[in-house]
């Protein structure tokens, strides 16, 4: 019997010992409070090994290397009973002050509840840094961006001090000593603290704080991709191909086969001998290398020009307006064009385009329309080209005009682009004032700043440390209706 009695005793008390939680009830909405911290909120000459968190409940354990802290440390958290212990995984380094951030990365173990924001504030040694840097961040159309964003602020020393923003709220990063900084502020998406192509639209400067600033940036394309070039050679004929847009000296301009926006060719005939050649990206990189005839690739076949071409057909009063683009520029315009619907040739003017050409037919009716030129433009042979498009009911459409102009005080180059619902280009001008004519549909209009004078937009380069060109895309697209214009469009783009 006594035997028995302290059975039952033993498992009362087991059954009182054990910690469940409660079945039922209200679910928990309440995320964790910070009760306690060591070291506390602006204290000076922390000498521990690592941060303590006194928390009003348990917290899910958590042992992954994570950043907490400004400027950027590897961590690793390792939770207890309503504890969090983060321990720096190379140590706290004299005389700096540190921010420790808990947004978002705090959450409770049973719903997975997310603290608030929190943020200490300590330092090292016995001074600590009060600079405060705070930026508003505008996407390309100029409106405030409610994504969250990484913003990192890297030294001379290469600390890099970091913080995040979820909110159309400025993001402010504290605890900074004056000195001089770059900055980038970009979309963080594989969260490595660390701008990759992946990661899309950047903004990066660089300043000097000398006390609290307030910024104001905007994201935009980058472009910074590494200049591949390719030396081919078939007998004493050479080829420089690139993976990129290419700048050279007079002599080797004099040899350009072709270029787009993507890649240019040097045809080179004949080289004998050692060439040393100049040369530089769309960014503005400059490059030097040394072409050696018995060096090139003699593997590969000599690059071909391709010819794809979009023709744009509008009809205009009584007649109709060619354009034939191709994805190449153009080097050598034909000087004489004939066309004709009815076998009958007749002569028209030739407007010279960058990438390709435009002419005029004075009778606006559906059938096969033919053109032939007198130089094949590409590859500045002579002879005659021939080439056709069919004019169907759809092309007789009467266009409309889309036009306005950009407030703008500046005196560089403004470039407008207005780009149709393929994300094709319908129309580009120089210039504040715009004036497009198009058929009836749905356009965005988009506009940049031309400052190097390469004719295209150039994003940024944060390798080199360059910003991108000036950008801005109205949010709203520009809608034209049958029989209607568009005019008088104000756009303030903030340049």
């Amino acid at each position: 019997m006594k035997a028995v009695l302290i059975l039952i005793l033993s498992l009362c008390l087991l059954a009182c010992a054990s910690v469940r939680n409660p079945e039922g009830g209200p679910k928990d909405t309440e995320p964790p409070r910070l009760l306690a911290c060591v070291p506390a909120h602006n204290s000076l000459n922390f000498k521990g090994k690592s941060i303590q968190l006194l928390l009003s409940e348990e917290v899910a354990e958590d042992n992954v290397k994570i950043r907490f802290l400004s400027p950027v440390t590897t961590c690793t958290a390792t939770a207890g009973s309503k504890k969090l212990k983060i321990t720096l995984d190379s140590g706290f380094l004299p005389n700096t002050t540190y921010v420790l951030s808990l947004k978002g990365k705090i959450k409770d173990e049973r719903e997975g509840n997310r603290m608030k924001d929190t943020s200490i504030v300590f330092s090292t040694g016995p001074v600590m840094d009060s600079l405060v840097v705070r930026a508003t961040i505008e996407n390309m159309s100029g409106k405030l961006m409610n994504q969250r964003l990484l913003m990192l602020l890297s030294n001379h020393r290469k600390q890099v001090f970091a913080t995040q923003t979820d909110s159309m709220k400025p993001i402010e990063l504290q605890g900074l000593a004056p000195d001089r900084y770059r900055v980038m502020v970009f979309q963080d998406r594989n969260e490595n603290y660390s701008y990759e192509e992946e990661d899309g639209p950047l903004w990066t400067d660089s300043l000097q704080a000398d006390s609290s600033l307030f910024l104001k940036g905007r994201l935009l394309p980058q472009k910074y991709k590494p200049v591949k070039t390719f030396k081919l050679r078939k007998g004493d004929t050479c080829v420089v191909e690139s993976s990129n847009l290419l700048k050279a000296g007079e002599n080797f301009r004099q040899k350009l086969i072709a270029s787009n926006k993507e890649k240019t060719l040097f045809w080179l005939y004949p080289v004998k001998k050692e060439l040393l050649y100049h040369y530089s990206d769309s960014l503005g990189n400059a490059y030097a290398d040394t072409l050696k005839p018995a060096d090139t690739d003699s593997g590969r076949s000599l690059p071909m020009v391709p010819t794809e071409k979009n023709i744009h057909i509008s009809k205009e009063g009584k007649s109709l307006t060619i354009k034939s683009l191709w994805n190449w520029k153009i080097f050598r315009h034909p000087a004489k064009l004939e066309y004709t619907f009815d076998s009958v040739w007749t002569g028209a003017a030739i407007e010279k385009l960058d990438y390709g050409f435009s002419f005029r037919a004075n009778k606006a009716t559906t059938g096969k329309l033919k053109w032939r030129m007198d130089t094949l433009v590409l590859f500045n042979q002579t002879g005659m080209k021939s080439d056709s498009v069919r004019i169907t009911g759809d092309d007789l459409e009467n266009t409309g005009t889309i036009s306005g102009e950009v407030q703008y005080d500046g005196t560089a180059k403004m470039v407008v682009e207005l780009i149709d619902t393929k994300n094709e280009q319908a129309g580009i001008l120089q210039g504040k004032k715009f004036s497009f004519r198009v058929k009836p549909g749905r356009y965005k209009i988009q506009m940049y700043l031309d400052l190097d004078d390469n004719g295209m937009y150039t994003g940024g380069n944060k390798e080199a440390l360059r910003k991108a060109e000036p950008l801005y895309v109205m949010p709203e697209m520009a809608e034209l209706k049958p029989g209607w214009d568009l005019e008088n469009i104000k756009i303030e783009p903030g340049f």
